[in-house]
């Protein structure tokens, strides 16, 4: 399994990677979308011309939003390389409880129409393994 800082620095170049690409690929659609412009331009009264250059201004705007992504998730992905373990185990949270309370007044409430859960039918000489230990003492005393 890997440490919380593995994960981290994992993932941010995982992000980085996604983001750089998707600035490259919306780079490209605005360079198309500046060609289409000037080719409508040429061809036509400039109507579909002006659509492409809006179009190219849109993709250039989503490339600069990712490559800013990029290059954050890059700079993260250092700094989590970087870091002492002691730091990114500071991230983990402190306070989840794994086990479920030691309450006798907890139980399952059936939804309507639903039969009352019943107890395992489990054979005599497992039902040691299968106790809680509040039944058994239930059952002592």
């Amino acid at each position: 399994m890997a440490t919380m800082k593995e994960h981290m620095a994992a993932h941010h170049a995982t992000a980085a990677k996604f983001h750089s690409a998707a600035a490259a690929e919306h780079s490209g659609l605005a360079a198309l979308h500046h060609g289409l412009a000037k080719l409508d331009g040429a061809a036509h009264d400039g109507a579909v011309g002006e659509h492409h250059k809006t179009m190219a201004a849109h993709h250039e705007k989503l490339s600069s939003l990712h490559k800013g992504y990029a290059d954050h998730h890059a700079d993260q992905a250092e700094k989590c390389a970087k870091a002492v373990d002691d730091q990114m185990n500071k991230l983990a949270p402190t306070g989840v409880i794994g086990v479920t309370p030691n309450n006798p007044n907890i139980r399952a409430v059936p939804r309507a129409g639903q039969r009352e859960p019943a107890k395992a039918n489990v054979p005599v000489e497992f039902q040691k393994l299968f106790t809680v230990e509040d039944e058994e003492e239930a059952r002592i005393g």
